[in-house]
């Protein structure tokens, strides 16, 4: 039997520049969690990303 895993990516759970975290957060935690399914959340996030949220390169709204 196959086991399902529910990826919630990074742009669902971390603010980027594309915006904030989603805001029904932890309504997709609870349907996940009451289907009985496992949950990783993020994605991989490249070197070159993370250097340019530490540098500022990537301003997040609502936190400028």
């Amino acid at each position: 039997m196959e086991s399902v895993v529910v990826h919630l990516s990074t742009c669902i759970v971390r603010p980027s520049h594309h915006g904030p975290r989603c805001p029904h957060l932890e309504y997709l935690r609870e349907q996940v969690a009451r289907a009985g399914l496992a949950m990783m959340e993020g994605t991989r996030i490249s070197r070159l990303a993370e250097s340019r949220r530490s540098g500022g390169e990537y301003r997040i709204p609502g936190r400028d």
